[in-house]
């Protein structure tokens, strides 16, 4: 996934008023789960369902939900031939 990612691509969750470069967030060394049992915790229940994908021209969104905790909204533009993922966007479900 980090070769879609755009070097400035930028990470805006839902709850938060700042962002953090997604790069970041999603390089192999990123710990995102406490030890190995919450990660297979998290990824036995993850569904990860296709909302919708719309593309114009050179730009594109893709709305994705994850399971029933998230939604996200992945934008991309095309640059030299080649998607690139500019920002990611999520918020929890209530």
């Amino acid at each position: 996934m980090i070769s879609v990612v755009h070097p400035d691509a930028r990470l805006f969750l839902g709850n938060v008023e700042t962002s953090k470069k997604l790069y970041d967030h999603w390089k192999p060394d990123h710990v995102r789960f406490p030890d190995e049992k919450a990660k297979k915790e998290w990824y036995d229940k993850a569904i990860i369902k296709i909302l919708s994908i719309q593309i114009e021209g050179t730009i594109a969104s893709v709305k994705l939900q994850y399971a029933n905790w998230y939604y996200d909204f992945h934008n991309f533009v095309k640059i030299k031939g080649e998607w690139k993922m500019v920002d990611k966007v999520s918020s929890k479900i209530d």
